[in-house]
């Protein structure tokens, strides 16, 4: 899960949790992750991997995988594409089988997609978010445009995941295209957040 990193002292967070790089402490990869200042990678690796049946909160959907945090975006959830990139690569030399990137943005960039090709050599799948600019004509982090191109998702070897509603439907802030090859539940879900709390988040 390469994101804002994880609250390690959730009661919920993956039983099998690696703590991998912290990218935006330590550009130089050498301090692990030891918390998550914005709460986006620990909702995320608990929707992947909280645990089950120990009467708290919620349970993932694959309780008992082993979960890698990698931090690469700062405490506001921003980050830049070598950042990125570096935490794709670390994670595929240490074994990860399945790399999460739930950002996106509007510029195709060389080092995601020759870090992406590298994972994509070593077997390695790699899932992005579709993007969350629909509607994002008044918004400087869509490029104020509605449904623009959203990288990493558009790009060969990458598996790019849209949003759908309560009700099945295209959820209305997620992006579209020829790109996106699948769509899962992505309104108002609850999971893991940090100060070992729970709540609720959408896109």
């Amino acid at each position: 899960v390469i994101d804002t990193g994880i609250d390690t002292g959730h009661p919920d967070r993956p039983q099998n949790l690696v703590r991998g790089a912290d990218y935006i402490v330590d550009p130089t990869g050498n301090t692990l992750v030891s918390g998550d200042p914005q709460g986006h990678g620990t909702h995320v690796a608990g929707i992947v991997a909280a645990n089950m049946n120990n009467g708290a909160g919620v349970a993932g959907i694959a309780p008992g995988v082993t979960v890698m945090a990698v931090r690469v975006l700062d405490s506001t959830g921003s980050g830049d594409t070598f950042t990125t990139a570096k935490g794709m690569i670390y994670a595929v030399d240490r074994g990860a089988k399945v790399i999460n990137l739930s950002l996106s943005g509007t510029t195709r960039d060389p080092w995601e997609e020759t870090a992406i090709n590298y994972a994509y050599g070593k077997g390695v799948m790699v899932v992005a978010a579709a993007g969350n600019c629909y509607q994002g004509a008044a918004d400087p982090s869509c490029d104020y445009t509605n449904n623009p191109v959203s990288y990493p998702a558009a790009l060969d070897h990458v598996v790019a995941v849209a949003a759908t509603d309560m009700n099945d439907g295209h959820a209305y802030y997620s992006e579209t295209g020829s790109y996106v090859d699948l769509a899962a539940p992505g309104n108002t879900i609850l999971s893991s957040c940090i100060a070992s709390t729970y709540c609720y988040k959408t896109g």
